[in-house]
């Protein structure tokens, strides 16, 4: 019996409640229906994914990516 303790791995999760723009969230939710399906747990994993992505990522100043979005808004006049 001792033998199957041993077998076992023991995984402890987290939670992050986040508040984000509702565009962003519909954007991301059509991008993770594209490309995995509505598969339960299709969300998580890209959530998981974008965050590893991120982590793993040099950082952009959020000026930078402000500027980005104000540019893009302009052009689309």
């Amino acid at each position: 019996m001792h033998h199957l303790r041993n077998m076992c791995q023991v995984v402890t999760v987290g939670r992050i409640n986040v508040q984000i723009e509702r565009d962003l969230e519909d954007k991301f939710r059509r991008k993770v229906y594209e490309r995995k399906g509505l598969k339960k747990g299709n969300l998580t994993d890209a959530v998981k994914e974008a965050m590893i992505m991120w982590i793993n990522t040099a950082p952009i100043p959020i000026k930078n990516v402000k500027q980005e979005k104000n540019n893009a808004q302009v052009k689309k006049k």
